[in-house]
Order: structure tokens, then sequence, then C-alpha cells
């Protein structure tokens, strides 16, 4: 058949018109112009297109209403819907019936022109070797089933396309004995090919083959079928598998674009085609490619807008070092997808590296009618600059000046005069040419700065500075005065350096905060600083916060952020923790209950000081000094519970310990008696008569004893 030989041909062959690779001016503006029939139903559609022109619900209504118009009033609607969604095979399928009940035998090879290209849906490509099969020769039938099961005989639905064509061979009726040995053949190999496919029903096949066989001769019969077992047993674990994982695919939903609403099927189709590239079944390199490529044909059917599939797809071709397919695959994405700059830049790319270099000035200039946007333009000004010179890239620079109004454009064209053209006066022109352009664009100046304080160009970016100082408001200039800062500080002596962190304090104000900013970050490089995160205790929070915010400090590495707020955390849920008994002040129960929350189960934590246990249970004002010094890092040494020595009741300052005869010591050697330290440590506290009374008869019950 004449459409069959030309759609196979096109599937082959990559697309290059433009008009194949459009979606129609319908599709790209959702224009949904009025029906020529009228319904209740119909027009409420129409109504709710018009609102949302992916609402499903209403396109599928107005789609089924067509159904019951004449072909000629129905025609438009379908076209229309098949343009919005162009891979919902079931209503391709509804849409050629209609056609083909007409007679309408030139409009059904057109739309199967148009569908099998883009859609691979069993149902739709079933109608087709149905079509042919009613109209065409047996040869043009064979040929068509062939073409269908290339294309959709890995999938796991293709049993009754398999049936089908099996069926279709044994209504041949061979006039002679060399027709007999084909229909033979014929059969003998759907059957090979069956068996082995992981599709539904795979144990039917494998009865009616052993039964064709056994007929035939069963002395052969028992050699093919012994060999074919296996496959036929890998065929049926690998469709558990396969069916498995396709569990949840919801495979006739309508192609829409992104949308929250569908992240549960993508995950689910993300988990089918990474399962098939896992290539759990050991398959051969080629065989495992096919599967792959079906896995990627039936996701196309629900993810057709996802420019990323697409170019999942494109990728993975190109890492098989296959060109054709991967262009091929952009092209189809690019008609799914004429809104993505990105799918242009990768094809540009292909047509580039084949040196088809008029093809990728056509892709541009395609690209740049659908979406005129500076970075386009940028990658056309680098691909002109790379084949067809420097004079080709500054013409195209000064179209691009006038058609759009981004500073980006300027910053790229001067990176490749100085990077590529080696020409560091036009570079610094063109970006003397943006600061005239975007005299208040922040971003602009802040890369000009940096463009200059790359090439160590003291003078110019001096004065530069200078120069912004003056054009930007005092509070939009921050950014500019800490760059300067900076600067001062790479470039200038001390005294110069102090001399603009007094400008700028006296412009933004400050005081000594933004002097003590200044100096951590003076006395720091990369990650090296002379200060450490315990260190900005009194400073706190403002100072990450003013840190943050400011760009000329140099940041510090993460670790030391992450153990600063950790620390921070651990004070504020003590301090929360003592002042939680405080505020109650009533029950012991609950103050125990803090307690034992402050201090960590851990074997290296030192038990806490009978005196200042008693204060915070009493809820008595010296609890409070007595915390602030704990607080503070206090930290004993040598109390791990295999001492076995620890005195209780007592408490070692950080840089004693005890020498296991009774007596601390110090780290010189020094010692001094148990008796002593208490009583060194008693002079230390607050006196409180209630206190004073529960050691005076703890101490008598030690004497006693």
């Amino acid at each position: 058949m004449e459409a069959q030989q030309r759609t196979e041909t096109n599937v082959e062959q990559p697309m290059t018109e433009n008009e194949d690779r459009t979606v129609s001016e319908a599709t790209q503006d959702h224009v949904v112009k009025k029906a020529a029939f009228q319904t209740p139903k119909s027009v409420e559609a129409e109504q709710k297109i018009h609102a949302d022109p992916w609402d499903t619900d209403a396109w599928v209504t107005l789609f089924m209403e067509a159904q019951n118009q004449p072909i000629e009033l129905a025609r438009p609607v379908y076209q229309l819907f098949l343009s919005q969604f162009p891979t919902a095979g079931r209503y391709w399928k509804l849409y050629i019936e209609h056609e083909w009940r007409q007679g309408s035998e030139q409009a059904v090879e057109d739309a199967f022109q148009k569908a099998l290209l883009i859609c691979h849906h069993i149902d739709l490509w079933k109608t087709y070797t149905d079509y042919i099969k009613s109209k065409k020769t047996r040869a043009e039938a064979t040929e068509a089933y062939e073409f269908a099961l290339k294309h959709l005989g890995l999938d796991i639905q293709a049993n009754n396309l398999w049936a089908d064509y099996i069926e279709f061979l044994k209504e041949w009726e061979p006039r002679n004995v060399q027709e007999e040995n084909a229909k033979r053949d014929q059969l003998r190999s759907a059957y090979q090919r069956a068996v082995q496919t992981p599709m539904y029903n795979l144990d039917n096949f494998w009865k009616e083959y052993e039964n064709f066989e056994n007929s035939l001769n069963k002395t052969l019969a028992k050699g093919l079928l012994a060999e074919y077992q296996s496959l036929y047993s890998a065929a049926r674990a690998e469709f558990r598998a396969r069916r498995n994982r396709r569990e949840g695919l919801l495979l006739n939903v309508l192609a829409c674009p992104p949308s929250p609403k569908a992240e549960e099927q993508v995950r689910l189709w993300r988990k089918y085609i990474d399962g098939e590239k896992s290539n759990p079944h050991k398959l051969e390199a080629e065989e495992l490619h096919k599967r792959v490529v079906a896995a990627y044909e039936q996701a196309i059917l629900c993810l057709y807008r996802y420019p990323d599939l697409w170019l999942e797809i494109y990728f993975y071709h190109v890492q098989r070092k296959d060109w054709e397919s991967a262009k091929e695959y952009l092209y189809r994405g690019i008609q799914a997808c004429p809104d993505r700059p990105i799918l242009y830049l990768c094809l540009a790319d292909v047509e580039e590296s084949l040196k088809n270099f008029s093809m990728v000035e056509s892709l541009y200039e395609e690209l740049l009618k659908l979406s005129p946007s500076c970075l386009v333009y940028i990658e056309y000004m680098y691909f002109l600059r790379r084949t067809r010179g420097i004079e080709a890239s500054r013409k195209l620079f000064m179209r691009a000046r006038k058609e759009i109004s981004d500073y980006h454009l300027y910053v790229a064209a001067a990176e490749l005069e100085y990077y590529r053209n080696k020409n560091l006066d036009a570079a610094l022109n063109i970006f003397e040419l943006g600061l005239k352009c975007f005299p208040q664009v922040l971003d602009f100046a802040l890369e000009y700065i940096s463009f200059l304080w790359m090439l160590g160009d003291e003078t110019n970016l001096q004065a530069l500075l200078e120069r912004l100082l003056l054009d930007y408001p005092a509070e939009e200039s921050a950014v500019i005065w800490d760059k300067y800062c900076q600067f001062a500080q790479q470039f200038f002596g001390l005294e110069k350096r102090r001399e603009i962190e007094m400008r700028r304090m006296e412009a933004l104000g400050g005081g000594e905060r933004f002097l003590l900013e200044s100096a951590l970050s003076y006395y720091s490089f990369r990650d090296l600083t002379s200060w450490t995160s315990s260190d900005m205790m009194y400073v706190g929070d403002v100072w990450t916060n003013n840190r943050s915010s400011q760009p000329f400090i140099e940041s510090k590495p993460k670790t030391s952020s992450n153990t600063s707020k950790r620390s921070r955390t651990v004070v504020d849920k003590k301090t929360e923790a003592t002042n939680a008994p405080l505020s109650s002040s009533g029950s012991l129960l609950e103050s125990l209950q803090t307690l034992m929350n402050m201090f960590p189960c851990t074997s290296d934590v030192a038990i806490p000081d009978v005196n200042y246990v008693l204060n915070l249970i009493l809820c008595t004002p010296e609890s409070l000094n007595v915390q602030d010094q704990k607080s503070r890092g206090e930290k004993r040494k040598n109390m791990s519970s295999s001492d076995g020595n620890k005195v209780p009741g007592t408490s070692l300052l950080p840089s004693q310990r005890w020498n296991g005869e009774g007596k601390v010591e110090d780290e010189e050697g020094r010692e001094e008696s148990a008796s002593a330290y208490n009583e060194s440590a008693d002079s230390q506290r607050l006196p409180s008569r209630d206190i004073f009374r529960i050691r005076q008869a703890q101490r008598q019950a030690k004497s006693s004893s």
C-alpha cells in the first residue's frame, strides 16, 4: 500500500520540514473555534475549553458529541482535538473509524500517516492492520502486520496483534506446493517470535505452537520445541516482571503539560523505564535496546508534553552514538514542545556536529520567532563566532541590541571579545555601552566590577566604584560599598582601607558593629579565620545575619557555621530548661524532670554539684548564679566511672584531678586536701540559710558515720 510505504519511510527518517516540526497554530495559541454543530453539551464544553485549553474532560465531551454528527461536521472537531492531544491513540482510532464508515479512504490513509508516526498505541495500530487487510492485497497486509510488529511487537498488550497476524496466515489458502511451504514457514516464524515475546496470553501461543509443530512432524517438533522451551520460559518470567513494573500506569490518559496532578504517574513511568534499563533478565545489548525504546515510546503517549522526557531519550541515543535517532527524537520533541528553547539548542548542537551549518542557522532563526530571548541570542552569537567568525557574531550582537533589552547580552558579548577574540578594548567598550543602557541595574554593575577585578585593573576599578557610588542612592549602594571595602582590603594599604571603611560607615551607618565585621573579614582568608564560633557568642545571630547579606565578607566553612548553630541551640535549650522551674515555682517534680532533661545521660558528662542541684530544686536566687557559671562552658576532666575514687559532694576545677589518695592534684602536681578544696568551693557561693542547714546536716551525718 502506498500510504503504508510512505508511513514506514517517514518513521525511519527524521522529519525535516518546518511544517512537520511545529504544532498547528490552533494548538500553539490554544484557540478553540466554534464547532459547526451545537448541542447543549458541546456548547458547555467549548466554554470550558476557552477557559482552560487543557480541560481534558471538556475535550472528551466535545469529541464524543462529534461522534453523533456527520463526518463533515465532526471532522474539524476531531482535527482540533488531535492537534491538542496527538498521542491519544484511542481517539485517533475513533476518528479513523468514523471516516472509514463514511467511505473516506483518502482521509483514513492520511490520518494513519499522521498518527502512526507519533502514536505507538496498540488499538490504533490494530485498526491500521485491519484496514489494510480489508482493503489491500494479501502481500500488502503481510507487510502491514510486519510493520506493526516491528514497532509494537514488544508491548505486553501486543497479544491481540500477534493473534490476528497468526490467524491471518492460517486463513491463507495456498494454490500450490510452493505457497504451502511458504505458509508453513511464515506460520513457524510467527509462532517462534511470539512465544519469546513477553506479553499476555503467552501460554496460549505456546500451546498453539506445540500443536502446530506436532501436526507437521513429531520427530522434528521434539527438537524445535526443546530449543524454544527455554526462550518461552524466559519470556514468561520477563512478562510477569514487566507487568509488575507497569502496575498503576494509566495508559489512556490525555497528554497534558507538566502539572502537580501528574507527579505520581511521572514517578511510575520513571520506575518502569529505569526497570527496563536495569536489564533484570540479562538480555543481549540489542534486545535490551529494543525494550528501552519501546518503554520510552509508551511513556511518550502520556508524557508527550514533557520536554525533559524528550531530552532523556535524546541523550540515551547520544550515549549509544546513534545520532540519527537522537536527531529524530529531538524533532519530535520540538513538535511536542515548540516553546522550549533547550530542545532547539540541543538539536542545533547535533546539526553543527554534522556540519549542517545552514540548518543550525534556520533553527536559531525559527527559535527567535517563537521565543526571542536573550539566551537564544547569546547561543546564536557563540555559534556564529565558532563557524563564521568575528564579524558575523558582532553583527548579531548589534541586531540583538535593537530587539531585546537585557544586560546579559552585553556581558556575554564582552566576554566573547575578551576570551575568544582577545580584544580587551572591545570588551571594555561593550561594558561601558552597557553601563549607559542600564545605569540603574545593579547586577550589570557587579558584572563590570567582577570583570575589572579579574583583570586586576586597579585604576579603572576604583574609578568605576566611585562613579557607581555617585549614580546610586545611599539606600541602594550597600552592595557597592561592600565591594569597595573588599577591593580596598586586597589592593590598598591600611590607611586607605580605613578611609574607605569610614566613608562607608558615614554613608550607611553601622558604627562599631560594621568595623567589627570588617575586621573579622580582613583577618581571614578563604576558610582560614582568626576567630572561632565560640568567639562570636556576643555578636551572635546579628553577626551571622549581617555576614550572609554582605558579599564582601568571605564565607566560612559549613562545618564552622553548623557548629556555631549547634552551640547556640544547646545554650538556648539549657536556658529554657533553667527558666522553666523558676516561672512555675511550685512543683518539685517539674523541677526534677527539668533537671533530668537538662543533663544528657552520657558517661563523659560530670554529675552536677549537689549545692547547685539543691539551689535549683528550691528555686532560690543563688541557682541563677551557679547556672550562669555552668553555661559558660566549664568542663570537668577525668570524671569517668572507671576511676572509682571520686568523692561524693565535691567539685573539681578544670585544671584539677584526684590523685587516688583522697587529695586533689592540679596540672603541675601540687596537692591540696579535699577539705580545703571544699572550703574554697563553699566560700565562692553566696550564703543561703536553707542550703547552709542542709549542708551542716550532711556533714554531721558523715562525721557520725
